[in-house]
């Protein structure tokens, strides 16, 4: 732009140029001029169109290739490297191959409909483009240069043959406006301005009309047909300016190739668009099948999606409804729940009576709704930048105590800092949930200015919660995590919400560990609930379970070698983040409990009464169970306890009888509500009545749970008729409780499959029941399998419809689809040319 603006600028004022020798005017070394003139006019406004179109494309490949290359500081990056290499590229061809010939009209609708082919061909590639990316996620075991190999790839693909031909264009259009050297400064200057305002044009229009309205494929291909368009535009022109008639068939052609290719590709699908390739985390297999089930999978389970200003956003219902943002998951609404719901309630139970708290970042909405089920709570601020994520909050409204219905949850559309920087309110508590800082711009939420500018709006004795990743994070990065804070924070507690997800405390003055108090305040509501459903727990051993380190600790690693301060002006986490997305490291929190442990800092200083500290160990280990991560008890456990936690992990892999051998070696009876779980499963599936007093205990905390394990029981002692009432107890209270254990939740639904299979009379109630989904999509896929399994213990109809529940994304397993393709036969079925098919 600056560059074109000099050109004009000196073709109107600047200095007479040189005077041409004679022997430069000759003829020979001037090509000819077309014997019609091209109206300047004209040409200036396809300078504009071809700018137009291609900043129009851009806007698609950073809103497309985030999903497959992370949506990082170096997605963005790369993409504009490769759009000015491209350009580069083009630019020379044209000066090595256009030297001699003459500037046309028709070789402008040549490079419009290449251009506009190039444009199609990512799009008709589809998902094989999704998968070489998932594939060359492979690369990155070379380390981060393997990623950035792998990204470069695919961005060459979809970026570089465009940018080429628009790298052409340019000098074409410039020679279409004169030749030799009069003008030349003046014609320069004009096509750069009005490609500039194409540019421009397109940006703007892309990103706040046609991306919202036609959404990011609509765009595409309104791209690739823009450009047909007008080299179908510019081929008429040249009929009347050239009569050329034979130049205009490669034009012809690719126009034709390109609307053949739109018209007939089916183009990205929910498998290039919401399955997290680029942070590493698409299992896609390595053959043909695994590959096309996969696919599958990422398009059955893609529940509602839109296109919002700033990302493209999905909810998926595979397991709960899950937040997907540019492909990348920010919140599911069950398996999340440990985090998004005790950021806010943690906060709300260690300072003594919090009136006002701000949220950065509504997501799925449940830390918001369940702030504001505190009564103390006045005023809930909830700062988002995506209005599309508020379609989110509430279809999640069931798990989120309807947050957006509140009228103590004030929802505020904008960037965090500005809000942060400008408005005057205070806060009790402000909770600092973004999405990854490894997604590009996000580490400027963990920023010293970004905690500057939160220490201005606490009120005295007011607290932070700052979420962090514990997961693909290197020691270095957690340290620069800790100066930062600390640089800004005198107190800095940490806590852990599941074994890879951290909350990081933060205050100007020391939080008070007042036992008493804390009791007290846990026995309320919303606590009490809060603290049962997710992280179940029952008391202040089950809430201290999750406390990592004292303040000592984030101090010895801020001071530590490697600890760089985060600020605007210097921001390595954006950039650490970025690099260590989808790599396993050794580090984990388990490594920092066992430093913690060391320095004596792994307890908070509390007062006011006694804390079971064993209970609060074991509690960890009810942690690890609950959240379903294994942990294996080694020899530094005491013996009592190495047994718990055995019995516990025996649970996980299926091993009832062994539960019962661990747990019977032990003095002391089942307390929490994971440990009356894993004992009364363990005893129900022995038929022993053993079990009843601890289901009956499981029943205050988790009464969904009490019913399916007392099911279990009954049909372990051939009652099945009383096992199919419990079963029909436990999933109708699914339809509106969400909190219900998964593992007892799974093994309701295989007692209901089992149950159909030795008595078919008791089948259809219990088909009935699984045939709507529970609430929030609840284990959505394994409910439609155990659906399928027990239809086919009824009747072929049964069958066919429970079958129609995968359609069209069926999985792609023999047995399935040799099943289905037998169903479908046998009913005459309208689907079974296609099952035969897709079966061979």
């Amino acid at each position: 732009q600056t560059t074109g603006a000099k050109a004009a600028v000196v073709a109107r004022h600047g200095t007479p140029s040189r005077e041409i020798p004679k022997s430069a005017k000759s003829e020979t070394m001037l090509p000819p001029r077309p014997q019609h003139g091209i109206p300047s006019r004209f040409v200036l406004t396809l300078a504009a169109i071809v700018g137009f179109a291609f900043f129009l494309m851009e806007l698609v490949w950073y809103r497309m290739l985030a999903p497959l290359l992370g949506g990082t500081t170096y997605t963005f990056g790369l993409i504009l490297a490769v759009a000015l290499v491209g350009i580069g590229i083009g630019g020379a061809a044209y000066a090595f191959l256009g030297r001699n010939r003459v500037a046309t009209l028709s070789a402008l609708a040549t490079t419009c409909a290449v251009e506009g082919l190039f444009v199609v061909i990512p799009f008709a590639l589809g998902d094989r483009l999704a998968v070489l990316a998932a594939l060359l996620r492979s690369l990155g075991s070379a380390g981060f240069a393997g990623n950035v190999l792998g990204w470069t790839l695919v961005t060459c693909i979809v970026v570089l043959p465009v940018a080429i031909i628009a790298g052409i264009q340019f000098p074409l259009l410039i020679a279409l406006l004169g030749r030799g050297a009069q003008d030349v400064g003046r014609h320069i200057g004009a096509a750069y301005a009005w490609n500039t305002a194409g540019a421009i044009l397109g940006s703007l229009a892309g990103g706040f009309g046609l991306l919202p309205l036609l959404g990011a494929l609509g765009t595409w291909q309104a791209a690739a047909i823009l450009l047909a368009v007008f080299s179908a535009a510019t081929g008429i022109a040249s009929i009347r300016a050239e009569k050329r008639f034979a130049a205009l068939l490669p034009a012809a052609g690719g126009i034709v190739i390109s609307l053949g290719l739109l018209l007939f590709s089916t183009g990205p699908t929910g498998a290039w668009r919401y399955s997290a390739i680029g942070a590493g985390r698409a299992k896609i297999g390595s053959t043909r099948n695994q590959i096309h089930d996969w696919r599958n999978a990422r398009n059955r389970v893609v529940h509602w999606t839109t296109e919002g200003v700033e990302s493209s956003i999905c909810l998926t219902k595979a397991n709960g409804l899950a937040l997907l943002n540019n492909g990348k998951s920010d919140g599911n609404v069950k398996l999340d729940a440990s985090t998004v719901v005790m950021l806010g309630i943690t906060g709300g139970i260690l300072h003594p009576n919090p009136r006002s708290a701000l949220v950065v970042g509504l997501g799925t909405g449940t830390t918001a709704g369940w702030l504001a089920a505190i009564p103390s709570m006045e005023r809930v601020d909830v700062v988002e930048l995506e209005p599309a994520v508020c379609e989110v909050a509430r279809r999640c409204g069931p798990t989120n105590c309807n947050a957006l219905d509140n009228p103590k949850v004030h929802l505020i559309i904008g960037d965090a800092r500005e809000v942060l920087l400008a408005s005057s309110q205070q806060y009790d508590l402000i909770v600092s949930q973004p999405s990854n800082p490894f997604r590009a711009g996000l580490s400027s939420l963990f920023s010293q200015e970004f905690y500057d500018a939160v220490r201005t709006r606490l009120n005295n004795g007011g607290i932070l919660m700052q979420w962090v990743q514990a997961y693909e994070i290197d020691v270095r990065t957690l340290r620069s995590i800790y100066a930062t804070l600390t640089s800004v924070f005198p107190t800095v507690d940490t806590w852990q919400t599941t074994p890879d997800d951290m909350l990081l405390v933060c205050s100007q003055t020391p939080i008070r560990y007042d036992v008493a108090a804390l009791r007290q305040r846990i026995e309320a509501e919303p606590f009490n609930s809060a603290l049962q459903n997710t992280w179940r727990a029952i008391d202040l051993e089950g809430f201290l379970a999750r406390f990592v380190a004292r303040t000592s600790l984030a101090v010895s690693l801020a001071r530590s070698r490697g600890a760089q301060i985060n600020t605007d002006d210097l921001n390595p986490l954006e950039y650490a983040f970025a690099r260590t997305v989808g790599q396993d490291y050794a580090w984990s929190l388990n490594s920092l409990k066992n430093t913690a442990r060391l320095q004596q800092a792994d307890r908070p200083p509390v007062s006011g009464g006694d804390v079971d500290w064993q209970r609060v160990e074991d509690e960890r280990i009810c942690m690890h169970v609950a959240e379903g991560a294994m942990l294996v008890p080694d020899e530094s456990f005491p013996a009592d306890q190495r047994r718990r936690a055995q019995a516990q992990l025996n649970f996980m892999k299926g091993n009832f009888s062994q539960v019962l051998d661990n747990w019977q070696q032990q003095p002391r009876p089942p307390i929490s509500p994971t440990e009356l779980a894993v004992v009364a499963c363990a005893l129900a599936d022995g038929a022993s009545d053993d079990c009843l007093p601890y289901i009956e205990q499981l029943r205050r905390y988790q009464p969904g749970e009490a019913d399916a394990i007392f099911a279990h029981l009954l049909i372990k002692k051939g009652d099945l008729a009383g096992g199919t009432q419990a079963l029909l107890a436990f999933f109708e209270r699914c339809r509106f409780d969400p909190w219900p254990w998964a593992s007892v939740t799974s093994l309701a639904m295989k007692d209901a499959a089992n149950l159909a299979a030795q008595a078919r009379e008791f089948a259809n109630p219990l088909l009935q029941a699984l045939r709507q989904p529970f609430v929030v999509y609840i284990l959505n896929e394994e409910r439609i399998y155990n659906m399928v399994s027990l239809a086919s213990r009824i009747s072929l109809n049964a069958s066919i419809e429970a079958m129609g529940a995968y359609e069209p994304y069926v999985p792609w397993t023999r047995e399935i689809l040799a099943r289905r393709l037998e169903w479908y036969r046998d009913g005459n079925d309208s689907r079974t040319e296609a099952a035969r098919q897709d079966l061979e």
